[in-house]
Order: C-alpha cells, then structure tokens, then sequence
C-alpha cells in the first residue's frame, strides 16, 4: 500500500486551508480600513443634495391626508 499520494493529498489540502486563511484575513482587514474611513465632503454634500431634491419631489403628506379623507 502506497501512502506517500495519500500524504502528499493531506499536505496540499493543508497548504490550501492556510493560503484560504491568510486571503480571507487580508480580505478582512482590506476591508475593515474601508469602513473605517472617513466618508468625503463631496460625497457628504452630493447625498445631501439627492435629498434635499427628492424631498422637493415628494408631495406633501399633509396633503395626501387630506386628500383621502
């Protein structure tokens, strides 16, 4: 019976499990540094202005009810 095929399996296999790790763990961190930073001004002011522009659009909700009733 050879066993050195079925080792060499459990190698790669564990080669594999620790190189699936160390991406996952550079993943993580690559993205916790994302979240962590800080949002820019001009994304800050372009959100703004969607909303200030869809709030314009919308139709008053005071007028909605009276308009049902």
């Amino acid at each position: 019976m050879n066993v050195i095929p079925f080792q060499r399996t459990i190698e790669r296999e564990n080669r594999n499990d620790i190189a699936v790790e160390q991406i996952g763990q550079r993943l993580k961190s690559a993205y916790q540094a994302m979240v962590e930073a800080p949002v820019p001004d001009r994304f800050t002011a372009l959100l703004g202005e969607l909303e200030r522009a869809e709030a314009e659009r919308a139709p008053d909700k005071s007028s909605l009810k009276r308009a049902s009733q």
